[in-house]
């Protein structure tokens, strides 16, 4: 908001601006006079004492003195401080909430800056609640643990968790995930170490038989807490832990992208396509179709519902049961061959163009189903008389992103609001039908 200047004021501060160089040398005039009077006087005074010009002497000799010492001190301070080993400061991870508030990460800056503490590098992890940001901090060795908590408490930020560290970790990170996917292009089969890797696992390993039986292998992929759970096309369940650090979403979301990468480097196997490996049926979706998608949501991972509703957890029945009207668009489901329902896809109606939403079982990544539904709704869109179709997602969700790309038409990309929206032009598109 621009701030209104009143007349006056503005007169004002042309005059004082006018007349402020000879004024402001007119009072250094006076001061000086004055200073010189003063001194004259303490001269004069004390030099008609006998000891007077030895007491002058003294007092001067003093304040030399005192000028070199205190020169001296500042100069062994800096030497000090310019000196100090490297491995005197120690490599932290931060971890905390912080509020997306305009100057909050600067007050938090601020605070770790009065305790000599370097940011080396930042990392921002969106979650369903909020936003975690992620440091790489040097701090002194005499920084504790609860010194660095005590400072992002002070700066309103939430949850802070303080690790140590490795140099490695300084590497960049866009830089090492490419070389990580360089390795997996090489040898496909090194996916758990490049998981490892890629997030600082400490472990990656396959349930055991005792675990297969709980819902940490039967239940929907995703992350809690410090546990990562995964379903790979060629590898099957891989768990991911670490000690002390949760897992967030976006890692979360860099993990499936590299076993997608994974299954799209290796061939599948008895020579069957993608599509193939599992026996499904695509088609309208219906009323009675409620059921089957309330059991979709309920297997889906809290990350796979997040991307597709860009919010924690399912919608209510109401809106999922708006979903299946014919009213709002065009719907599809996908049947396995046991008449479980594993996907779910929406032609929303919004003018002349037409939004597109898919969601897809996490066992079932990777297998074409998401490129077959979008294949189809564009197909409908065309006939509908529709002239672009248009995705809302985050740069962080490749499977989409790859998806919309593959339908062969131009795909033009902007950023609205922190959204990716990804908009598809149809040719030859027929008249609308209403």
């Amino acid at each position: 908001m621009a701030t209104r200047i009143q007349p006056h004021a503005t007169a004002a501060s042309t005059s004082a601006h006018r007349h402020g160089p000879w004024l402001r040398e007119v009072v250094e005039l006076a001061a000086l006079f004055v200073t010189a009077g003063v001194a004259h006087l303490f001269a004069t005074g004390v030099g008609l004492h006998a000891w007077g010009p030895l007491a002058l002497v003294g007092l001067g000799g003093t304040m030399v003195l005192a000028t070199a010492v205190h020169r001296w001190w500042l100069t062994r301070r800096s030497r000090r401080h310019a000196d100090a080993p490297p491995d005197a400061a120690v490599l932290w991870r931060l971890r905390a909430a912080v509020d997306d508030t305009p100057g909050r990460l600067a007050v938090l800056a601020e605070n770790l800056a009065q305790l000599r503490v370097n940011i080396r590098t930042m990392q921002a992890h969106p979650t369903y609640t909020g936003t975690v940001d992620e440091f790489l901090v040097h701090a002194p060795a005499t920084v504790t643990t609860d010194d660095l908590v005590r400072a992002v408490a002070r700066a309103g930020a939430r949850d802070a968790l303080v690790t140590p560290a490795d140099v490695h970790d300084l590497s960049d990170t866009p830089t090492r995930t490419l070389t990580l996917a360089t390795r997996l292009a090489r040898a496909p089969r090194e996916l758990p170490a490049v998981l490892a890797a890629l997030l600082g696992a400490d472990e990656v390993r396959r349930p055991t038989p005792e675990e297969a039986e709980d819902d940490l292998a039967a239940g929907p992929d995703g992350a809690v807490g410090s546990t990562l759970r995964l379903t790979t096309r060629d590898q099957g369940v891989l768990v991911l832990a670490r000690t002390g650090i949760p897992f967030t979403p976006a890692e979360f979301a860099r993990a499936r992208a590299m076993a997608d990468l994974a299954a799209t480097l290796t061939p599948a196997a008895s020579g069957t396509t993608r599509a193939e490996e599992t026996m499904t049926t695509i088609r309208r979706a219906r009323p009675d179709d409620l059921s089957g998608v309330l059991d979709l949501h309920s297997r889906c991972s809290a990350e796979a519902l997040y991307r597709r509703y860009r919010q924690g957890g399912p919608p209510p029945e109401r809106e999922l049961r708006r979903l299946l009207a014919p009213e709002l668009g065009h719907a599809l489901v996908v049947v396995d061959d046991a008449g479980e329902v594993v996907a779910l896809a929406n032609l929303m109606w919004d003018g002349d163009r037409g939004e597109i939403a898919l969601l897809v079982r996490d066992d079932l990544h990777g297998r074409g189903l998401g490129g077959a539904l979008a294949r189809r709704l564009v197909a409908e869109a065309g006939s509908a008389g529709l002239r672009t179709v248009y995705a809302c997602t985050s740069t962080e969700n490749t499977a989409m992103i790859h998806t919309m790309r593959g339908l062969g038409l131009p795909v033009d990309s902007r950023d609205e609001g922190g959204q990716l929206v990804l908009t598809a032009r149809l040719a030859d598109a027929a008249p609308r039908r209403w």
